[in-house]
C-alpha cells in the first residue's frame, strides 16, 4: 500500500491528478493548432499526421502512467487562437492518428504470427527429417553432417518463433494497449490568456 501511494505521489509530480474524475491530466502547451501536426503533411486537417515528437511524447506518457489508470489529454492554447471548427477537426485528427497506429500494430502482429507459424512448421520439418536420418544405420559422413545441421536449424527456427512471440510481439501488444487507452480517453482544448499559460482548475 505504501509503495502504491509513493508511486502515485511521484506521478502526480509530473502529471496532474484529478481526484473527482480519478484520472491523470496530461497538459500540452501549444501556440496554435498547426503545432499538433506534421508540417510536411499537406492533407486535410482531419487526416493529417501528428507531429512525430508529439506522438512520441504521448506514447511515453502511456508508459509512465500505469494502464489501469485513466488519462485525459488537455491541449493548452491562447484565447486568441480559439476556433471551434479547428478544435473539432483537430480532435478528430488526433483520434484518427491513434486508430491508424493501432491498425499498423495489428498488421505487424498478424505478420509476426504468420512468421511464427512458418518458423515452427520449418523447425518441425527439420527435426523430423534429422530424426529419420539419424535412425538410419551406417549413416555416411555427409548425411551425418546434414543431420546435425538439420537438428541445429530446427532448434534455431523454434528459437526464432519463441523470440518473436515473447519479445517482439509482446512489445507490440503492450504498445497497442497504450494507444487503445488513448483512443478511448477524453481530449479537450483549454484556452488561456497570454500571461497565464495554464488555466486554473
Amino acid at each position: 500500500m505504501k509503495r502504491k501511494i509513493k508511486k502515485q505521489l511521484r506521478l502526480s509530480q509530473i502529471y496532474q491528478y484529478l481526484e473527482n474524475d480519478e484520472l491523470y491530466l496530461v497538459q500540452i502547451s501549444l501556440d496554435n493548432y498547426d503545432e499538433l501536426f506534421n508540417g510536411w503533411d499537406a492533407t486535410p486537417l482531419k487526416r493529417r499526421d501528428l507531429e512525430p515528437e508529439l506522438l512520441d511524447f504521448i506514447e511515453q506518457v502511456g508508459y509512465d502512467i500505469p494502464l489501469k489508470e485513466k488519462v485525459k489529454l488537455s491541449f493548452q492554447l491562447p484565447n486568441a487562437k480559439f476556433d471551434k471548427q479547428k478544435e473539432e477537426r483537430s480532435k478528430e485528427a488526433i483520434y484518427n492518428n491513434f486508430t491508424m497506429v493501432i491498425h499498423y500494430i495489428n498488421k505487424s502482429l498478424v505478420k509476426n504470427n504468420r512468421k511464427i507459424i512458418s518458423y515452427i512448421a520449418i523447425g518441425l520439418l527439420f527435426l523430423i527429417f534429422a530424426y529419420f536420418l539419424r535412425s538410419s544405420s551406417m549413416l555416411p559422413v555427409p548425411l551425418s553432417i546434414l543431420s546435425e545441421g538439420l537438428f541445429i536449424g530446427g532448434w534455431v527456427m523454434f528459437w526464432e518463433a519463441f523470440s518473436l512471440f515473447f519479445f517482439v510481439s509482446y512489445d507490440s501488444r503492450a504498445r497497442r494497449k497504450r494507444f487503445l487507452r488513448f483512443a478511448t480517453s477524453d481530449i479537450d482544448f483549454d484556452y488561456h490568456d497570454e500571461q497565464n499559460q495554464y488555466p486554473v482548475e
